[in-house]
């Protein structure tokens, strides 16, 4: 065919050596339905860029085109021609977003594969895609390894990982279940997030749901194994004792255990949400201007910007539903606790018109300020456009409970924000999408009825969860 480039069995990739991993090649089978694999080859290249074709010696030939290809301030351009394809990216995860654009171009031919010649550019609109994945009891490995390879394809560029209770530490057997992943396994995880180009933050609560289990089940991790601990927390055990020194060097420990677990990461999401009873508790209220500068410079101190929940800090006047904070002076004293790298994340998930008030006032406050919505397409639309017409400083999709019932919002968020459309997008909608997707990403083999898609099985439960 004149209008595109095909192949069968075998790719050739040139390119830098962090498009060299087991992600690359597990991607290029899946796309092509285990029928192809690629080899990847050193690239000389000082900039982020690769080219790819049915031989070494076409892809070589091809790289020489890359000097033909300019960004003008996007994230990444793709050439597909006769004799293969090229690509340039800002960084990295700019380069990687581009293979990923190919991979989603890759069309199945009754013999092999082809891409429909042309070129593309990215067409995000939001610089910062955060995805936000909480890891419960009933979270398996493999269901989180697909939602972070799902995340990737899509092009998000962070992801936080919230472990409940799962994550196994040093500091006391107590934060944790008996069954929660050991360090081993969640590094491997880690290094599926950074071969797709995406940065993961750690995160672990400083203040409210500090039980590590969902309310609505009645479990505290710590207190449920260990009650002894009872000193570390307000009588209700669902916020961490903010006035204890036991506390605050638990959480020095937990943080640096998670740096290590976590290598290089620029973020530390620390929480610090629904912290009922310090709203509630005139004496715990005056104390929040002083735990926050405390906690906040103390992850600047470590060398991570800290992240935050912004409901316990935003006022009335801010448009927020919530109705911790009285007023704009009592929202000012507490802001002015914060350490100025903090980023506030603004989680609202009843709003569903632009523009986020409460986004915009955290902005004006002075911080840097991400759009956190749910699983809602009207709520997701609602802060994408924020973040596009107000210079946020991001988006955080976030999941919850909910994720294995509304998976398909992951792709809602990263259309929302410009993730190039598959060849197949047009003509499906996006559960099938996402199933499709999904497909593509299950490297272990064929799926068992339980592992296949994004539920245990076809009729769900009220909750939205695994079991």
């Amino acid at each position: 065919m004149n209008d595109r480039f095909s192949f069968d069995r075998q790719l050739f990739l040139i390119g830098p050596s962090y498009m060299d991993t087991q992600t690359v090649r597990h991607l290029t089978r899946g796309f092509t339905f285990g029928e192809c694999e690629i080899v990847i080859l050193p690239s000389d290249e000082k900039q982020p860029a690769f080219a790819l074709s049915d031989s070494a010696e076409n892809a070589t030939s091809l790289l020489s085109s890359v000097a033909s290809l300019s960004l003008d301030g996007h994230e990444y351009v793709l050439s597909v021609s006769e004799g293969g394809a090229v690509a340039i990216g800002a960084d990295q995860h700019g380069l990687m977003c581009g293979f990923f654009h190919l991979l989603l171009q890759i069309q199945s031919e009754d013999r092999g594969f082809s891409l429909l010649l042309g070129t593309a550019k990215d067409s995000f609109c939001v610089k910062r895609r955060m995805i936000h994945y909480c890891i419960f009891y009933e979270t398996d490995l493999l269901f989180i390894k697909k939602m972070c390879r799902l995340a990737g394809i899509l092009g998000y560029t962070h992801v936080v990982l919230e472990f409940w209770g799962m994550l196994k530490l040093s500091v006391h057997p107590a934060l944790s279940w008996e069954r929660a992943f050991d360090q081993d396994t969640v590094r491997e995880l880690l290094r599926e997030i950074r071969e797709f180009g995406m940065e993961p933050i750690p995160m672990f609560n400083h203040l409210g749901h500090a039980s590590a289990c969902r309310i609505s089940a009645g479990k505290h991790v710590v207190l449920d194994r260990d009650p002894s601990l009872h000193r570390l927390f307000t009588p209700d055990g669902w916020v961490w004792r903010p006035d204890s020194k036991e506390v605050e060097l638990l959480h020095q420990k937990i943080r640096r255990e998670l740096y290590e677990l976590f290598g290089d990461t620029e973020y530390f999401h620390a929480g610090l949400d629904e912290a009922y009873c310090m709203a509630r508790d005139p004496r715990l209220f005056n104390l929040q201007p002083e735990i926050l500068h405390r906690i906040t410079h103390q992850i600047a101190a470590e060398g991570r910007r800290p992240m935050i929940w912004a409901d316990m800090l935003l006022p009335p006047e801010s448009g927020t539903c919530r109705r911790w904070v009285k007023d704009r002076d009592a929202s000012r004293r507490l802001l002015s606790g914060l350490h100025p790298s903090t980023v506030l994340v603004d989680w609202d998930y009843d709003v569903k018109t632009y523009p986020v008030t409460t986004a915009i006032y955290a902005q004006n406050e002075g911080f840097d300020t991400v759009g956190a919505p749910w699983y809602g397409r009207a709520n997701i639309e609602s802060y994408v456009k924020t973040a596009k017409e107000h210079g946020l400083f991001g988006v955080m999709i976030t999941t919850w409970h909910t994720l294995c019932r509304h998976t398909p919002s992951i792709l809602t968020g990263a259309r929302d924000m410009g993730s190039p459309l598959g060849h197949f997008s047009h003509a499906t909608g996006r559960d099938s999408e996402s199933a499709t997707l999904l497909r593509a990403l299950s490297f272990e083999g064929p799926n068992s009825y339980e592992d296949a898609g994004w539920a245990k099985g076809e009729i769900l439960n009220t909750m939205g969860t695994h079991d």
